[in-house]
């Protein structure tokens, strides 16, 4: 067994990852084979290549004859014929050529999520968009720079600006959904189409959430809050594997009903104060009725929703966002929790071009009030909704979290490949 070696040597031709070589999608069955990977000497005993594609076991002297030391990056060849396939890659029974490639000059010690929950992302996202095809919905892209990214109250956005051509400096933002843009696209008859992006919002750092997280929407056109509930009922057993017999499924006035209150459409904000004051949340005197319904559902509702899956319906009409209300006065609003976390917000969508225009300037004063930054009403949306938005039905669904839950997790990192916080080691 010969062992060159330089600093940084280029690759040789032919040389197998482990996963090319683990999948055997390319692998000769005869003559012989090369493979990189990572070595681990494991002190000596039980040496072996290793990769996020898999592990091959090499010789018990391998790393006694070559001088190789753990977390060296190294291209081994040997004989077809001395190749044995198991669980995971395989083993080596004698090693032909040994050459290193790289000596690590530091050690890593990152926190990173598992191989397997990294590489299963991008299968369960395409699973997604498969199953959403065949439900007939269409995959489109919309931009990522935009003018409006949202105009929810509760939502800050990052800004970007852009040098304009004659010296101008233009403020553009990131979006934190790609909401306006698909039904601006919905209003040009594109009646069934979804879209999977990353969207950004200035947001606290908890298990659940991170400044970038990626969105699932689909909308259609001439639909009403039925046809969502169905798709997404469909997609959750079809592809996070949940049992669609075991959601419960309720409104925000039976969960109310836990606190001894009677929430109706017509609530008045001090009744609220009272309920709150009630059950020790000490309101402030300037919250106004978002505020305490805020306050009361994320101390005393959220805490004690249940882990199987649930669908809640019928929201107050001041938490109508950009749904339209139904003829009981509640927003035709639907929420998707799953081990008490919210991971799917439906609408049946807003398309009153007046209404909306009126709940877009209260929204800018609430952002104003609440110090946020100040955004100009996304006018092609507007002209998009004079112009005749059908009747449509919309979703909103973090897929993150989706992934985190199916997967068994229960934090964000433990699923992503770098974590927001990695960046700041």
């Amino acid at each position: 067994m010969s062992n060159r070696y330089s600093n940084y040597p280029p690759c040789p031709n032919g040389v197998y990852s482990l996963r090319r070589l683990c999948t055997q999608a390319i692998a000769p069955a005869k003559g012989q084979i090369s493979v990189g990977g990572r070595v681990h000497c494991n002190n000596g005993a039980n040496p072996q290549l290793i990769d996020a594609g898999g592990r091959l076991e090499l010789p018990p002297d391998f790393c006694q004859k070559t001088g190789a030391r753990s977390f060296e990056t190294w291209v081994i060849t040997f004989s077809a014929s001395d190749f044995e396939n198991q669980t995971g890659c395989g083993r080596v029974l004698q090693v032909i050529e040994a050459v290193r490639l790289t000596a690590p000059l530091r050690e890593l010690n990152w926190a990173l999520a598992e191989p397997a929950e990294v590489l299963a992302w991008g299968p369960f996202v395409e699973s997604i968009k498969v199953h959403l095809k065949r439900r007939g919905l269409q995959e489109v892209a919309t931009p990522s720079l935009v003018v409006n990214p949202g105009m929810e109250p509760e939502l800050e956005p990052f800004a970007v600006e852009i040098e304009g051509r004659v010296g101008r400096t233009a403020r553009l933002f990131l979006p934190t959904s790609p909401e306006l843009h698909l039904k601006q696209l919905l209003a040009l008859g594109y009646t069934d189409i979804f879209e999977i992006k990353a969207v950004f919002r200035k947001d606290e750092l908890t298990a659940i959430h991170e400044p970038e997280f990626h969105m699932l929407e689909w909308y259609r056109g001439y639909a009403d809050l039925e046809m969502i509930c169905d798709d997404l009922a469909d997609l959750l057993s079809n592809v996070a594997k949940i049992d669609i017999r075991s959601i419960r499924r309720t409104t925000v006035r039976e969960l109310f009903e836990a606190t001894g209150f009677q929430l109706q459409p017509d609530t008045q904000a001090d009744e609220l104060r009272q309920l709150a004051m009630r059950l020790g949340l000490h309101p402030n005197v300037a919250m106004d009725w978002n505020d305490l319904f805020h306050l009361i559902w994320v101390a005393k509702v959220e805490p004690n929703l249940p882990s199987e899956p649930l669908f809640v319906r019928d929201y107050p009409p001041t938490q109508a966002a950009l749904a339209r209300l139904n003829q009981a006065g509640w927003a035709d609003r639907l929420e998707f929790y799953w081990h008490g976390i919210e991971i799917a917000n439906a609408f049946h969508e807003l398309n009153d071009p007046v209404l909306q225009r009126e709940r877009f300037v209260h929204d800018q004063k609430k952002r104003i009030e609440y110090g946020r930054t100040p955004l100009a009403i996304d006018e092609n949306f507007m002209a998009s909704l004079e112009f005749g938005l059908p009747p449509s039905g919309g979703i909103a669904l973090g897929v993150d979290r989706l992934f985190m839950l199916a997967t068994g997790k229960k934090n964000l990192k433990d699923v992503r490949a770098f974590a927001f916080n990695h960046q700041f080691r």
